[in-house]
């Protein structure tokens, strides 16, 4: 059995592929003896529950060890030819460490670890559209650049150390035309399966305008998901002024110090992995300044969520002077 572990990286395609494997788990093994295994369930490898194997990579080692034992006797006794294991933020749990224990015991017949990239700033924007604007601690992009590890040199020299540079393949987004992220992975393995036409578009980013109405309003929206952010957009898109104006999001010259930071870690990677060819050119001058909200519609989209906040503040109280007398005789009982 060949072992294919993708491990994203984060904010480069990951959701995309993990939605295809997931959406054809029971035919990728029927047709193909190929599995993406369900580790959310005992034992229920073909279960429909999870996107990918995070509640695996964040157990104990010894318990992950012990489920990957059950795992390689299933791929074992059911003649799996080639299992998928993906989760983009495996670099950042414990389990690390302990991968030259099991590897070996999962992939008798070798492995291959995929690893997509593509520039950092692209990265980053990206992740601070889906987190970053909703978190108080991060001012602006460059906040948010601190905490979020985008240096590619790093993270491909851990999994080199883990897997070796002979099983490690690292691959750029900005070179896979047409959206075929998936049919790419697929093309990696050592048994033919047929790609769809076209990826799956999974985790879209908001619009500029979108995160920066977010971006503004953070105390408001800090517990939104992108889910209800985007319906919500959707619900009062009439009252939003799309016009391009220079904003507040990310400027050109935060653009060019992300560049900048990451100059060296980029020619590393691309002497090792691409033979010199340079892969990340500086964006165009102003290609990140967003579109900005009208300040005018801010209070149309804000009054509904305004106002439903003041009923549920209403029956709060309502609960608390009903169960008030209740509240003041358990008080006295402990109070001396």
């Amino acid at each position: 059995m060949h072992l294919v572990l993708h491990v994203g990286a984060a904010k480069c395609g990951s959701s995309s592929i993990q939605t295809y494997l997931w959406e054809n788990r029971r035919p990728l093994f029927q047709e193909h003896r190929c599995l993406y295994p369900c580790t959310a369930k005992a034992d229920d490898w073909l279960h429909e529950d999870g996107l990918n194997q995070i509640d695996l990579f964040q157990r104990k080692s010894n318990v992950a060890l012990e489920r990957l034992r059950s795992l390689a006797r299933f791929t074992k006794e059911n003649g799996v030819e080639t299992l998928i294991l993906s989760y983009e933020g495996t670099l950042n749990t414990c389990f690390l460490d302990s991968m030259s224990k099991w590897i070996p015991e999962l992939a008798p017949k070798g492995m291959t670890c995929i690893f997509y990239i593509r520039p950092q700033w692209e990265a980053i924007v990206a992740g601070y559209k889906q987190w970053g604007v909703k978190n108080p601690n991060f001012h602006g992009i460059l906040d948010y650049q601190e905490e979020f590890n985008m240096d590619w040199q790093h993270q491909i020299s851990a999994w080199a150390k883990v897997v070796g540079t002979e099983n490690l393949s690292v691959n750029t987004l900005c070179r896979i035309k047409d959206r075929h992220l998936v049919r790419d992975f697929l093309s990696r393995f050592p048994n033919r399966i047929n790609a769809p036409q076209r990826s799956p578009d999974a985790n879209t980013s908001l619009p500029d305008a979108a995160a920066e109405w977010m971006r503004t309003n953070k105390t408001l929206f800090g517990s939104m998901t992108d889910n209800a952010v985007d319906n919500f957009l959707y619900h009062y898109k009439e009252h939003f002024d799309l016009t391009p104006q220079p904003g507040l999001f990310i400027s050109s010259e935060e653009v060019q110090k992300l560049v900048e930071a990451y100059s060296e870690s980029n020619q590393w990677v691309s002497d090792l992995f691409f033979d010199g060819d340079p892969l990340f050119a500086p964006p165009e001058p102003g290609a990140y300044e967003n579109q900005k909200l009208q300040v005018e519609s801010l209070a149309h989209l804000l009054l509904p969520i305004l106002f439903q906040q003041h009923q549920k503040i209403e029956a709060l109280e309502q609960q608390l002077n009903l169960h008030s007398p209740r509240w003041k005789r358990w008080l006295k009982r402990l109070l001396p």
